[in-house]
């Protein structure tokens, strides 16, 4: 009888210890280090002034630092983020995660890092690093790939790719350098013999966002390693984007084309990049609005881009490159358009930021973010590639304006329409008490009465083995 009660105990011991296990496995994988946190032990963001203090050279980098600053509060601790966030309902939603716009999150990051270097931007985007390449499979010896949920995306890798320059580019550092190589070789060899790419290993069918992301990702790789190979790809791509048969109305590929092509040009000086650039560039900016309208709340629409919403910022990014290489080639009226495009984009950008905390249900969790638009369904979700094209439409500004231009730019908090009710008590709280209870109350109230059944008497004095 005593070996049967022995051995009960020793089973029961080790099933607690599985259900710990995978407790902190579970936490391990799905909350951040502050998943027991309550508000209280948030970041009090209205202490970070960084203008103020000295820190940040101009209010604009303040924006920057704040938006960077949201997305290390949202990040958990094996690199993935939260990737969506109502400031109404205070709710996170990681649902629909996206890799793809995980990559350029991290790679928003590391670009902030590299102009600020800023400790911590450099700490979440190496994590942000890693958790991609956690998913890394290898196709062949020297082409490899992000597989996510059994896709592997030519903007998966691009990204990744604009993250990893970013960070040895910072850092000397060449972790990721092997990567790079290998990422870039699965970009040329999604390559179609007419030139385009084809967005999807084992798919026909370009993806107008990963064949853009992709000409930056060529450059930043060909920039590194000087393989002739990367170059040839993009000749060979440009033959086939720059024609009269293309359709440039899907505002989708120009960004980050432009961005890419204007990398090329100051790597190559062929004016094949530049004037593509330039093309694409002035197509984009004709889409801009220069009217000053206001919405139902009094927001001025002034500068925005193909319909009022933060990606607004995502065009800036390539206006920004245009604006570089217009400089360089001293295109006084491009330099006069781009500057002009781009400082009214901006002003409408930095409407998008949570700066105050009378707008947010819990401003320690949203305060920086930039939000989508001001319409009912977009006007308080925070999203990660919100807050990453913000950031690096921002630092297209802080690199190319002079600081008295900085200066003169208006940063007006946006209007939205709703009332803030905190939440009582903090949702990974709430969220973490199930498998808490399920994996570890439990057993250890069962393991305690078992025990109290088989070896102690109702006094507390053990019980003698029979």
């Amino acid at each position: 009888m005593g070996n049967k009660k022995k051995t009960i105990s020793v089973i029961t011991i080790i099933l607690l210890s599985i259900g710990i296990g995978v407790l902190l496995r579970y936490l391990t994988l799905f909350y951040d280090p502050f998943c027991c946190k309550n508000f209280d032990c948030d970041p009090d963001w209205e202490e970070r002034e960084y203008y103020e203090d000295g820190i940040a050279d101009s209010l604009v980098e303040e924006c920057a630092r704040y938006g960077a600053d949201n997305l290390v509060f949202n990040q958990y601790c094996n690199g993935k983020y939260r990737y969506l966030y109502d400031a109404e309902d205070d709710e996170y939603d990681d649902s629909e995660y996206n890799i793809v716009r995980h990559a350029g999150t991290t790679y928003a990051l590391l670009d902030l890092y590299e102009e600020l270097e800023e400790e911590k931007y450099l700490t979440a985007g190496e994590a942000g690093l890693d958790y991609l390449c956690s998913f890394t499979q290898m196709i062949s010896w020297d082409k490899w790939a992000i597989n996510w949920g059994g896709k592997m995306k030519v903007g998966t890798v691009s990204l990744a790719i604009l993250g990893m320059v970013r960070y040895w580019e910072a850092t000397e550092n060449e972790k990721y350098n092997s990567y790079v190589e290998n990422f870039a070789n699965f970009i040329v060899s999604q390559q179609r013999d007419d030139g385009a790419f084809d967005g999807l290993y084992g798919e026909r069918g370009e993806n107008r966002y990963y064949s853009g992301e992709a000409f930056f990702a060529l450059a930043l790789a060909y920039d590194m390693l000087d393989h002739g190979s990367y170059r040839r790809a993009m000749e060979d791509a440009l033959d086939y984007y720059w024609s009269e048969d293309y359709d440039y109305d899907d505002a989708a590929f120009i960004p980050w084309a432009t961005s890419g092509c204007a990398k090329w040009y100051e790597l190559t000086d062929n004016s094949k990049f530049r004037d593509f650039c330039f093309n694409m560039t002035d197509i984009q900016i004709s889409r801009q609005n220069f009217q000053h309208e206001l919405d139902v709340l009094g927001n001025d629409l002034y500068g925005y881009f193909i319909g009022p919403t933060v990606n607004t910022g995502v065009y800036l990014e390539g206006i920004g490159d245009a604006y570089r290489v217009a400089k360089s080639v001293y295109d006084s009226k491009r330099v006069a358009k781009y500057y002009e495009s781009l400082k009214a984009g901006i002003e409408w950008v930095l409407t998008l930021q949570f700066r105050k905390k009378s707008q947010l249900a819990c401003p320690n969790r949203a305060y920086g973010g930039f939000h989508n638009g001001f319409t009912i369904k977009d006007a308080y979700d925070i999203r990660i590639d919100y807050n990453q094209h913000a950031i690096s439409a921002i630092l297209r500004i802080l690199r190319e304006f002079n600081d008295a231009e900085i200066e003169t730019i208006q940063i007006h908090d946006g209007i939205v329409d709703f009332d803030p009710e905190c939440s009582d008590q903090p949702h990974n709280i709430i969220e973490i008490l199930p498998p808490l209870i399920g994996l570890v109350i439990i057993p250890l109230i069962c393991i305690y009465l078992y025990m109290r059944k088989n070896f102690f008497s109702i006094d507390g004095t053990r019980v003698k083995n029979q």
